[in-house]
C-alpha cells in the first residue's frame, strides 16, 4: 500500500465512521448497499440494530481479491460483511465465485451484475488526439494491469504504429525505464491521466486497444474499447471473458490471448492483418452499448435490493 494513502486511512477512518453512523441515524433507510467493504464493515453491527435495514454488499475486485492473498485483515473483514449480508452482488461470475470460496454461504444469496459504461459518449472522435497512428492502453498504472507485458510485445513488432498508454500510477517510473530500455523512446507515449471525453477521443482514435491485463475482475476497459467500435486485443483472465468470448465467433475484430509477451503480440500482428483492423465494428458496438448501458445495471440492483428486502 501507498504511504501516503496508508496515513490518509488513519487520518481519516475515525471520521468516516462518525459521519457514516450520524448518516444512518439521521435517515433510518429501509436498505444499505455497501460497494467495496472496507472500513463500512465497522458500521455493519449498527445498520443491523435498524429494525427494518436490510443490508446489500456489492462485491468489485480489489476487496475480495486482497482477502483471497489475505492482505491486512481483508479477508476478516469481507467475512464479516458476507456473512451479515442480505443479499450479495459481485461485478462478474468469476468474482462472485472467489467470495464463494471464501464464504460459501454466499451462493444462497447472490447474483452477478456486471458492470456498465456510460454508452452515449462512447467513442466519441472530433479530431485524432495524437499526431500519428496508433495502438492504445489505458488504466491504472499497477503490475496486474499488465502493461509491461504489452510494452514487451509492442518492442518485437514491426508496425507504422506509436503505442500511447494513458493513465497513472505507481508503476509508471518502471514502465518509462522499460521503454528505454529497450530503445522504444519516440515510439510509446505517456500523456496522464485523461478525463471521460478525453478517454472516448483516445479510444475513438486508436487503430486497436490492448487490455494486457494478469488479474482482471470484470474489464471495464475491454467493454468500452468494444461499446466503442475500437478492435480490441485482451487476455482470458478473471471477468472479460465472460462478455468477449461470447462475441469473438461473430467478430474480427477482437483477439483473446494468453497473459505472456509472445500470445499477446501475435494477436496484435493478427489483428492487425485482417481488414477489421482498420475498422469499425458497428454491430457489436450497437450490442455492447444495449446491453450495458448503465441503465440496464440500475434494473439488476433493484432486483437485488427486492431480493434482500424478502429475505
Amino acid at each position: 500500500m501507498r504511504p501516503d494513502l496508508a496515513l490518509r486511512a488513519c487520518l481519516s477512518l475515525p471520521i468516516d465512521r462518525r459521519v457514516g453512523r450520524r448518516i444512518l441515524e439521521r435517515f433510518d433507510p429501509t436498505l444499505v448497499n455497501i460497494h467495496f467493504p472496507d472500513w463500512q464493515v465497522d458500521l455493519i453491527p449498527f445498520i443491523r440494530s435498524l429494525k427494518r435495514s436490510r443490508l446489500v454488499v456489492s462485491l468489485h475486485g480489489d476487496e475480495v481479491m486482497r482477502a483471497v492473498k489475505g492482505e491486512g485483515g481483508q479477508r476478516d473483514r469481507l467475512l464479516t460483511a458476507l456473512r451479515a449480508a442480505d443479499f450479495v452482488t459481485a461485478c462478474s461470475g468469476w468474482l462472485l465465485e472467489q467470495a464463494i470460496r471464501l464464504e460459501p454461504a454466499v451462493k444462497a444469496k447472490s447474483m452477478v451484475i456486471w458492470n456498465g459504461f456510460d454508452a452515449k459518449g462512447a467513442g466519441t472522435l472530433d479530431a485524432s488526439p495524437h499526431k500519428r497512428p496508433y495502438m492504445l492502453g489505458f488504466g491504472r498504472f499497477v503490475e496486474k494491469k499488465g502493461f509491461d507485458l504489452l510494452i514487451e510485445a509492442f518492442a518485437g513488432l514491426e508496425v507504422d504504429l506509436d503505442l500511447v498508454l494513458v493513465g497513472s500510477g505507481p508503476e509508471r517510473e518502471r514502465l518509462s525505464g522499460l521503454t528505454e530500455k529497450l530503445g522504444l523512446s519516440g515510439r510509446v507515449f505517456f500523456p496522464g491521466r485523461a478525463y471521460p471525453d478525453e478517454m472516448n477521443r483516445w479510444i475513438g482514435g486508436a487503430r486497436l486497444a490492448v487490455v494486457p491485463s494478469r488479474e482482471e475482475p470484470f474489464g471495464i476497459a475491454a467493454l468500452e474499447v468494444v461499446g466503442a467500435g475500437t478492435p480490441l486485443v485482451a487476455t482470458t483472465v478473471g471477468g472479460m471473458t465472460e462478455f468477449l468470448e461470447p462475441l469473438v465467433d461473430d467478430s474480427e475484430a477482437i483477439r483473446l490471448c494468453d497473459v505472456t509477451v509472445g500470445s499477446i503480440r501475435n494477436a496484435i500482428h493478427d489483428l492487425l492483418k485482417k481488414e477489421a483492423g482498420t475498422g469499425k465494428p458497428s454491430v457489436q458496438a450497437d450490442r455492447i452499448r444495449d446491453r450495458f448501458d448503465w441503465s440496464r445495471r440500475i434494473l439488476d440492483y433493484d432486483a437485488a435490493f427486492a431480493a434482500a428486502e424478502r429475505a
